[in-house]
Order: structure tokens, then C-alpha cells, then sequence
């Protein structure tokens, strides 16, 4: 395999690799509402995060955080609020 089809190849793999998401689901501590989000920033006690449903800022104190998959992702923002 020469050289600058190598090269190819690994600047595909990377380009896929950057394009792999993270998906997010935030529950408030105190009410256990439950927000989704591809980012977020922690702040020591505070998580602050654009909700995906809403597209607010939102900022939560110790709320719980957890890694979902894209399927779980979609379907809690398709999900009508209570």
C-alpha cells in the first residue's frame, strides 16, 4: 500500500471518529426532571448544558449525569414533558 493511500485511510478513520457523538442525560437532583444534552461543563457542583429539547441554557445544582446512547437520546427528547 503506498504511502498517500495510508495516509487516506487514516485521516478517514479520524474524520469518523470525530464525528462520533456523545449523548447525555441529566437529571435534576431536587425535581427529577430529566433534560438531554450532547455537551455539557461542570462547574465543581454545578452543570451547566443547552437542553435539546428547548434549546435553553440551562444550570442545575448536583444533578446526575449519565452516558445514554443516540437511541435513548432521541427518544427522551421526542418525549412530551410531563
Amino acid at each position: 500500500m503506498s504511502i498517500r493511500r495510508k495516509f487516506a485511510v487514516v485521516a478517514l478513520l479520524l474524520t469518523a471518529a470525530a464525528c462520533e457523538a456523545t449523548y447525555y442525560k441529566v437529571t435534576d437532583s431536587a425535581t427529577g426532571r430529566e433534560y438531554y444534552t450532547v455537551d455539557y461543563t461542570n462547574k465543581g457542583s454545578v452543570v451547566e448544558f443547552k437542553d435539546a429539547k428547548t434549546g435553553a441554557k440551562t444550570t442545575l445544582q448536583n444533578p446526575q449525569v449519565l452516558d445514554i446512547d443516540e437511541k435513548a437520546f432521541e427518544a427522551g427528547v421526542a418525549a412530551t414533558a410531563r
